[in-house]
C-alpha cells in the first residue's frame, strides 16, 4: 500500500471506527483540523471509506496506536514493504510520508546518519520554494571511513537542498583523541554556533545503532569504535546509541570516557528536542529500540511490523 493511502486510512480508521473528532485526531497526528477534514473528504473520495475501512489491515493501525499509548509517543508509522523490498528502503519511504506531514516553515531539524537516515533523504522529493527559514544541522561529525551512507555532512547537505534549508557543518572528526582534543575544537566559533543550535531542534532525524554482538556488526563497528572503548560499553551494559550517545536496556545513558572524546550532539539537547523522529527497525536492533522507548528518546516511531510486534510483547 502506498504510504499516501496508509495516512488516509488511519484517520479514517480514527474517525469512523475509534470515533475520536477531527479536533482530537490533529493533535495526535501534529496536522491542522483543516488537513484532516480534507483528508477524510479525499478517502471518501478515493473509496477507502465505504461501510468498512479497507486497504490497509486494521490490526496494523491498531498496533500503531497501543505502541503510541504504551509508550506515550505522538505518532508511530509501521512501515510495509513493497516486493522484494529490503528493510533500509521500506522504512526510508515511509520516514519520507511522515517527515512531510511535520515539515513547516521556520523550523531547525537535526540530521542524523546511517544507512536508514540515507536512504529517507535520497527518497525525499526536491520541495525547494515551498518553505522559508528552515535550518538543516548536522549532528555528529564526519565518518570518513565508513562509506556514503554513513557520511553525515553529505546526508545533511543533500536533505538540505531538497528542502532550501540553510545548512550547519560540523566541521569535525566524530572521534578525537582526547577529551582535551575536544575542548579546543570547540572554541572553534563554526562548532560553538552549531552546538548551540542543537538546544533548539524542532525536529531530530534519527535512527537507533546496536551494539554490536555478531561477527559482521562488530568487524563494522570496530571501524570507529576502538578496542578499549567497545569493551567499556559492553562492561557497562551498553545496548545501543542513539547519535553515539550509547545507553543500557533500560535506557539509562552510558558514563564513560567515550562521551569525552566523541563530536556529537549530547543526550540532553536531544531529550530537548520537540520532536525525535527515529526511523529504525530490524531483528539485531529490538533490545536497542526497546531500551531507547523505556530511555523517552522517542517522540515519534518509523518501525517494521516485527519489530512493533517485539516491543509490544516485551
Amino acid at each position: 500500500m502506498a504510504v499516501e493511502e496508509k495516512i488516509l486510512t488511519k484517520i479514517a480508521y480514527y474517525y469512523y471506527k475509534q470515533e475520536l473528532t477531527q479536533s482530537e485526531i490533529a493533535q495526535r497526528l501534529h496536522m491542522s483540523r483543516q488537513r484532516v477534514n480534507r483528508l477524510l473528504k479525499k478517502s471518501r473520495e478515493l473509496g477507502i471509506v465505504d461501510i468498512n475501512i479497507k486497504g490497509y489491515e486494521e490490526y496494523l493501525i491498531n498496533l500503531e496506536s497501543e505502541i503510541e499509548k504504551k509508550f506515550s509517543l505522538k505518532r508511530v508509522m509501521v512501515a510495509q514493504p513493497q516486493e522484494d523490498e529490503d528493510i533500509f528502503h521500506s522504512l526510508g519511504r515511509a520516514g519520507v510520508e511522515l517527515v512531510m506531514d511535520l515539515l513547516e516553515d521556520n523550523l531547525t531539524i537535526g540530521i542524523s546518519w546511517g544507512r536508514t537516515i540515507y536512504n529517507t533523504v535520497n527518497y525525499f522529493p526536491v520541495l525547494k520554494g515551498k518553505y522559508k527559514n528552515i535550518k538543516a544541522l548536522q549532528l555528529v561529525g564526519s565518518l570518513n571511513n565508513l562509506g556514503d551512507t554513513r557520511l553525515t555532512n553529505d546526508i545533511t547537505k543533500n536533505f538540505a537542498e531538497k528542502i532550501d534549508a540553510k545548512a550547519y557543518y560540523m566541521f569535525a572528526p566524530t572521534f578525537v583523541s582526547s577529551k582535551e582534543t575536544k575542548d579546543t575544537l570547540m572554541q572553534e566559533e563554526s562548532l560553538k554556533k552549531l552546538f548551540s543550535l542543537f538546544n533548539y531542534c524542532d525536529i531530530i532525524l534519527g535512527s537507533v545503532g546496536l551494539m554490536a554482538n555478531s561477527t559482521s556488526s562488530l568487524k563494522e563497528q570496530q571501524q570507529f569504535l576502538n578496542p578499549r572503548d567497545y569493551s567499556e560499553l559492553k562492561e557497562k551494559g551498553a545496548v545501543g546509541n542513539i547519535c553515539l550517545n550509547y545507553f543500557d536496556k533500560e535506557g539509562n545513558k552510558i558514563d564513560c570516557d567515550f562521551n569525552n572524546r566523541v563530536m556529537a550532539i549530547d543526550i540532553d539537547s536531544i531529550k530537548r528536542s520537540k520532536n525525535v523522529v527515529c526511523i529504525t527497525g530490524g531483528e539485531d536492533k529490538h533490545e536497542a529500540i526497546l531500551a531507547a522507548l523505556k530511555g523517552k528518546y522517542i517522540d515519534t516511531l518509523v518501525i517494521d511490523k516485527d519489530t512493533a510486534d517485539y516491543i509490544m510483547t516485551h
